[in-house]
């Protein structure tokens, strides 16, 4: 059996599964990174063994897929929202720089002018 010869049916199952323990997932992952990633994988690969006990390598092989999408979307967004908080406070100082500078060199200039 091909994985994309009943991958329609399976697609939802493993989706809805994953969506509902999204969670669970990210934090698994998050807490335990003394384990390898196979060990949080396995924990989670178990607990959807024992809501669908008939899991066949076609699902067990699309439920890793989403599994790694799922923490790579996930990780992406940390990623970007990291990259945008540290864009801001460099920014943010270097512009609060920029004025200082600016009002300092107008207050020399006009001390000069007198």
């Amino acid at each position: 059996m091909e994985l994309h010869e009943h991958f329609d049916e399976i697609h939802p199952k493993v989706l809805n599964f994953l969506n509902d323990n999204e969670e669970k997932i990210i934090e698994g992952y998050e807490e335990n990174d003394g384990h390898p990633f196979q060990h949080v994988f396995n924990s989670f690969l178990n607990l959807f063994k024992v809501r669908f006990p008939l899991v066949t390598n076609s699902e067990v092989n699309i439920f890793r897929y989403f599994f790694v999408e799922k923490l790579q979307s996930h990780f992406r967004k940390e990623l970007q929202d990291s990259i945008e908080v540290c864009s801001q406070t460099y920014f943010g100082k270097l512009l609060h720089n920029i004025r200082e500078d600016k009002s300092r060199s107008e207050r020399c200039f006009f001390c000069l002018c007198r």
